[in-house]
């Protein structure tokens, strides 16, 4: 007889047991559903506020580096037209326009033209400066090189043969085809001197009582290179500037591109031919949606998500570019990866303890029942 209360009374207790496990693990379950949720929201927050940042970072400091270009030829320009700009000899330029390059390493060198075809470069060197003095219709085929201590002193001075014209370089016509009163920056080219590939901006200069000349600031695309490989946008992440024609001008940080010699060589080349699967495919995601208002998007490459932005950068003064920011959703993913596990692992120890409190609290209630059944 006292083994039927027996089996009542177990009965009791575990029927009390899987009704508070079942209750634990629902809670448990709908905690990991609305985790994951969460979880997966938060990605698309994290991946959308860290490629905004980058891109937004990206805009500021591109502005900040062109700015001396535009701010400091509308000086010159202002110094012409008073007529304290009047730089035929070399020694002008690097008098007035030296100090101006010290103060902004970006610009590489200056360059003067006129209609006459007489000019002058002052670019850096390792060892100090160099100019290079031209007159096409005096000296036919030459031109004068000067190597200059760091304080401008003459170093050497040599004449070379040099087939060299500044009415025929870019950044000469694009000034005197353009407005007067605005900076005018080149498309991307090869400097004739140093066939470096860079860009140049330029302003026409008219002097009072003399022949109006152009002036021109120079830029190295690999100043541009350091700053995209500098960017942190997370572990995998690919940061790179465009031309408006679709021309790589800073590159991403890849190992294609870790040479010097292989940054130069693939400065200038097209998305193509960089041979970039992961750019071309935001890039053709990004006009597909459209540039105009187009802020942050997930597009699908090798299998997995990527976050993406690419951005039309236009300042006055500066030149038009197109700025991209590329990361890869595993970026992300790791560190929530890694949370979804601490909290696998507390609603696991969870559950086992809520199962052994069940255990002890079905003991301890069904006790009582089981002694009014054995009555």
């Amino acid at each position: 007889m006292s083994s039927e209360p027996n089996r009542r009374g177990i009965s009791i207790r575990w029927s009390l047991v899987r009704s508070f496990l079942l209750l634990i693990l629902l809670l448990a379950g709908s905690i990991f559903v609305l985790l994951r949720i969460a979880g997966e929201r938060a990605v698309d927050s994290v991946a959308t506020g860290l490629v905004r940042r980058t891109v937004d970072r990206m805009e500021a400091d591109l502005a900040a580096f062109f700015a001396p270009f535009a701010s400091n030829l509308h000086v010159a320009r202002d110094w012409g037209a008073a007529g304290a700009l009047r730089c035929r000899e070399s020694s002008c330029v690097n008098q007035l326009l030296a100090p101006v390059m010290r103060r902004h390493p970006q610009i590489d060198s200056v360059n003067t033209g006129d209609a006459s075809g007489r000019g002058v470069m002052l670019m850096r060197t390792a060892s100090g400066w160099r100019n290079r003095v031209v007159d096409v219709e005096a000296w036919v085929g030459k031109a004068r090189f000067v190597d200059l201590s760091p304080a401008l002193e003459t170093v050497v001075e040599r004449w070379e043969a040099v087939d060299y014209d500044p009415r025929a370089r870019p950044w000469y016509e694009i000034a005197v085809g353009g407005k007067a009163e605005r900076v005018h920056w080149t498309p991307p080219y090869r400097f004739f001197t140093t066939q470096a590939p860079g860009i140049t901006a330029s302003v026409r200069v008219a002097p009072p009582g003399m022949e109006p000349f152009v002036l021109a600031f120079d830029v190295q695309l690999e100043a541009i290179t350091t700053f995209t490989q500098r960017l942190d946008a997370g572990a995998n992440g690919l940061v790179f500037v465009l031309s408006d024609d679709g021309r790589a001008l800073g590159l991403p940080r890849h190992p294609d591109f870790d040479e010097d010699a292989e940054r130069q060589d693939a400065t200038l080349r097209t998305l193509e031919e960089l041979d970039l699967p992961v750019v071309e495919a935001a890039s053709a995601e990004a006009a597909k949606q459209g540039f105009e208002g187009l802020d942050t998007f997930p597009f699908a490459y090798g299998h997995e998500t990527w976050w993406g932005s690419v951005r039309v950068f236009q300042r006055p003064g500066a030149p038009s570019l197109l700025l991209g920011v590329l990361v890869p959703e595993r970026d992300f993913l790791q560190d929530l990866q890694t949370m979804r596990l601490w909290i696998g692992g507390l609603l696991l120890l969870a559950v086992i303890a809520a199962a052994l409190l069940g255990g002890w609290l079905a003991r301890k209630y069904s006790r009582p029942v089981r002694d009014l059944v054995e009555k």
